[in-house]
């Protein structure tokens, strides 16, 4: 066992793999504090094996990087053609929040897609904003959530795109939020002055609040981030920034409000606001060109007012989505020509 240890921790140290085994951890810690079911030995022990059952698999996939996201890409190909094949719809969001908990909080929006259009409404979590792009170009998308920038950048690789409504904040309200550049509490990082020569992430560079108007507002005020920053990093999701200032691996970075209340519950009052960009328009609700038309009507007519069983979900963000004038994605059309000679 002991001479096995060294590769074991190099397993361990596989970045994604421990994010995801975090991610159910997380779920069996909420799981197993419910208070009906605390004391049911039973249930814990479902969840416990469900996690050992999960962290062999996770060990077992390690010997090839690769493979957690090609299995991610083969999964939702096979879901996708057997739900069209049945006559169903795909309803798909990228891992907005993290896999895990952005499955739970649009579980329950899907099955009121279903409700609405008397079809079998399918949720997939894609691998990452470039999959939703590419899968709704390709047509395999009848409804998806889309972030500002990724609603403007497809739309212009595929017209066809029909845009359904904007989300409205449960907490805040509104159609519009602000993303923030964050640190940790005790840091001593209480002002952008402070930041120069630290480390600094971005979430992907098609996030809206996690990359495009943190950048553009940059740019504007003629903020370097190369020459400012110590080092700059893309980690790729707003739970992962949060996850990496948390654990000190990086002393700053800009995420959205949605994860970083997440963030918040899973670690405590841990972050400094340090700066806010926007105000940016919330994510919209959109249907590809395969969706009738009448459906849309349908799902047009009952959207603005969401009912209880999906928003008392925790991880859901939003009452409901509204219809609202073009002009307010004109910022963010400025933002993308702002970014065009940009190169990170």
């Amino acid at each position: 066992m002991k001479d096995n240890l060294p590769m074991v921790l190099n397993i361990f140290r596989r970045e994604t793999l421990m994010k995801e085994l975090k991610e159910v951890h997380n779920l069996a810690v909420r799981f197993s504090q419910i208070p009906s079911i605390r004391f049911q030995t039973q249930t814990v022990r479902t969840v416990l094996f469900l996690f050992a059952f999960l962290l062999c698999a996770a060990i077992s996939s390690a010997h090839d990087p690769g493979s957690s996201e090609n299995e991610i890409y083969l999964k939702n190909s096979a879901i996708i053609k057997e739900v069209h094949a049945r006559g169903g719809l795909i309803f798909a969001a990228p891992p907005y929040w993290g896999r895990v908990p952005t499955q739970i909080g649009f579980e329950q929006f899907a099955k009121y897609l279903g409700e609405l259009t008397g079809k079998e409404v399918r949720l997939v979590v894609l691998k990452d904003y470039e999959a939703m792009l590419t899968r709704t170009v390709a047509g395999e998308v009848d409804l998806g959530y889309y972030g500002t920038n990724l609603y403007i950048t497809t739309k212009e690789k595929y017209p066809d795109l029909r845009y359904l409504g904007t989300a409205i904040w449960k907490k805040m309200g509104g159609f519009s939020y602000n993303s923030y550049l964050v640190t940790r509490k005790g840091s001593g990082l209480l002002g952008l002055a402070d930041l120069k020569g630290k480390s600094f992430a971005f979430g992907s560079r098609e996030s809206t609040g996690g990359y495009k108007y943190p950048r553009a507002w940059m740019k504007e005020n003629g903020l370097e981030p190369k020459s400012y920053f110590k080092s700059v990093e893309f980690l790729g999701r707003h739970d992962v920034v949060l996850d990496a200032i948390a654990e000190g691996r990086v002393d700053s970075g800009v995420v959205s409000p949605g994860p970083l209340d997440k963030a918040i519950k899973k670690y405590g009052n841990i972050y400094n606001r340090i700066h806010k960009f926007g105000p940016i328009p919330c994510s919209s609700l959109a249907a590809g060109h395969k969706l009738p038309l009448e459906t849309a009507r349908k799902i047009l007519k009952a959207i603005e007012v969401l009912p209880a069983y999906v928003t008392d979900v925790e991880e859901f963000d939003y009452s409901g989505f509204k219809v609202l004038s073009d002009a307010g994605y004109d910022r963010m059309r400025e933002v993308l020509r702002l970014l065009e000679e940009v190169e990170d």
